[in-house]
């Protein structure tokens, strides 16, 4: 009899373990480099890539290369709620619009920290400010976090482990305060 209690007991356990890896819908993010910041995340199986909302995206030339430096914005009025980031372009992706437009995004890579799991994935950069979530997750990084129930949201806040700490980057920059 002690066998089967032990055995459900492993079974719940394995559950719960398997319940607190399922991610929501929606979740905080740490964006990772010398100055980290946390954005609301949206894990979006549908999309097809991954991006970040920014602003002031700057094109620039440093060690024969196209650089871009973009400003994260949280939406939060307390200090840090903004960080600027320097990083090289990996590749200029080209998505056409409704009016048949093109508009180009550049792609970087970038270190989050969702839940307990480290992501270096590559997303697209542009000021996307008619979305409500200022990052998309797209199906290839989805993929690599595991399972997302739609119905949750904020399932496992961002803790990374030190260790997993990224190294600062010289071209990383903290927004400067505001003046007031």
């Amino acid at each position: 009899m002690n066998r089967i209690a032990v055995a459900v007991l492993a079974g719940l356990a394995v559950m719960s373990t398997a319940q607190a890896e399922t991610y929501g819908r929606t979740e905080r993010v740490r964006v990772l480099g010398s100055s980290s910041i946390e954005v609301i995340g949206r894990l979006d199986p549908a999309a097809k890539g991954s991006s970040l909302r920014a602003i002031n995206v700057k094109y620039f030339n440093r060690d024969g290369g196209t650089w871009v430096r973009f400003t994260i914005d949280n939406g939060s009025v307390l200090p840090g709620s903004r960080v600027t980031l320097e990083r090289p372009m990996l590749k200029d992706v080209k998505l056409k619009q409704r009016d048949g437009g093109v508009e180009h995004r550049p792609e970087v890579a970038i270190t989050l920290c969702i839940g307990r799991t480290i992501l270096e994935t590559t997303l697209t950069v542009s000021d996307r400010t008619g979305y409500t979530a200022p990052l998309t997750i797209g199906d290839d990084d989805v993929r690599k976090l595991g399972a997302v129930d739609p119905a949750r949201e904020y399932t496992i806040e961002p803790s990374c482990p030190a260790q997993a700490k990224v190294e600062p980057e010289p071209h990383d920059m903290p927004e400067p305060a505001p003046t007031r």
